[in-house]
Protein backbone atom coordinates (compact mmCIF):
# COMPACT_ATOMS: atom_id res chain seq x y z
CA UNK A 1 0.00 0.00 0.00
CA UNK A 2 2.13 3.11 -1.36
CA UNK A 3 -1.03 4.85 -0.22
CA UNK A 4 1.53 5.98 3.12
CA UNK A 5 3.81 7.40 0.64
CA UNK A 6 4.05 11.26 0.71
CA UNK A 7 8.14 10.74 -1.92
CA UNK A 8 12.94 6.47 -10.27
CA UNK A 9 16.53 5.12 -11.72
CA UNK A 10 18.02 3.73 -8.37
CA UNK A 11 21.54 3.34 -6.51
CA UNK A 12 23.43 5.46 -4.42
CA UNK A 13 24.14 3.00 -1.99
CA UNK A 14 20.69 2.36 -0.99
CA UNK A 15 20.13 -1.32 -1.78
CA UNK A 16 19.31 -3.32 0.78
CA UNK A 17 16.62 -3.43 3.28
CA UNK A 18 15.46 -0.51 5.63
CA UNK A 19 12.85 -0.10 8.60
CA UNK A 20 13.15 0.07 12.09
CA UNK A 21 11.16 0.89 15.21
CA UNK A 22 11.33 4.75 14.15
CA UNK A 23 9.99 4.17 10.98
CA UNK A 24 6.75 4.29 9.53
CA UNK A 25 7.79 1.16 7.33
CA UNK A 26 8.27 -2.48 8.64
CA UNK A 27 10.57 -3.16 5.57
CA UNK A 28 11.60 -0.54 2.31
CA UNK A 29 13.73 -3.21 0.22
CA UNK A 30 15.59 -1.12 -2.20
CA UNK A 31 16.81 -3.30 -5.55
CA UNK A 32 19.02 -2.53 -7.99
CA UNK A 33 18.11 -0.82 -11.03
CA UNK A 34 15.19 1.48 -9.42
CA UNK A 35 12.30 -0.89 -7.72
CA UNK A 36 11.72 -0.77 -4.30
CA UNK A 37 9.15 -2.62 -2.39
CA UNK A 38 7.49 -1.14 0.71
CA UNK A 39 5.78 -3.20 3.54
CA UNK A 40 3.86 -0.24 6.06
CA UNK A 41 2.81 -1.18 9.33
CA UNK A 42 -0.11 0.99 10.81
CA UNK A 43 -1.51 0.72 14.32
CA UNK A 44 0.99 -2.33 15.08
CA UNK A 45 -0.79 -4.04 11.63
CA UNK A 46 1.44 -4.93 8.67
CA UNK A 47 -0.12 -3.79 5.65
CA UNK A 48 0.51 -5.34 1.98
CA UNK A 49 3.47 -4.86 0.38
CA UNK A 50 3.76 -2.36 -2.96
CA UNK A 51 5.93 -1.73 -5.28
CA UNK A 52 7.81 1.44 -6.60
CA UNK A 53 10.59 3.13 -8.44
CA UNK A 54 13.31 4.70 -6.44
CA UNK A 55 15.67 7.45 -7.52
CA UNK A 56 19.28 8.69 -5.64
CA UNK A 57 20.21 12.46 -5.82
CA UNK A 58 22.68 13.10 -3.50
CA UNK A 59 21.67 13.03 0.15
CA UNK A 60 17.94 13.14 -1.45
CA UNK A 61 16.31 9.71 -2.04
CA UNK A 62 12.93 9.59 -3.98
CA UNK A 63 10.35 6.88 -3.72
CA UNK A 64 7.82 7.62 -6.07
CA UNK A 65 4.05 5.44 -6.16
CA UNK A 66 2.28 4.22 -9.54
CA UNK A 67 0.17 6.47 -8.79
CA UNK A 68 2.50 9.28 -8.74
CA UNK A 69 2.80 10.26 -5.00
CA UNK A 70 6.06 10.63 -3.97
CA UNK A 71 8.26 10.73 -0.72
CA UNK A 72 11.58 12.07 -0.48
CA UNK A 73 14.13 10.86 2.28
CA UNK A 74 17.31 12.34 3.42
CA UNK A 75 19.90 9.67 3.94
CA UNK A 76 22.26 11.14 6.77
CA UNK A 77 24.66 8.26 7.56
CA UNK A 78 23.27 5.23 8.02
CA UNK A 79 19.72 6.66 8.48
CA UNK A 80 16.98 7.96 5.94
CA UNK A 81 15.06 10.77 7.50
CA UNK A 82 11.65 10.95 6.15
CA UNK A 83 10.33 13.35 8.83
CA UNK A 84 6.73 13.54 10.27
CA UNK A 85 4.90 10.23 10.28
CA UNK A 86 7.16 8.09 8.19
CA UNK A 87 10.46 8.88 10.69
CA UNK A 88 14.01 7.87 10.81
CA UNK A 89 14.86 4.43 8.76
CA UNK A 90 17.87 2.35 9.77
CA UNK A 91 19.44 -0.44 7.50
CA UNK A 92 18.20 -3.74 8.47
Amino acid sequence: MLGLLHGCGGGGGVTGNWGGDDCIYKQMSFQRGGKVFITPVLFGMELPTSEGRYEVNGDKVTIRAEDGRSLTFTREGSTLRGGGLVGTCVRL
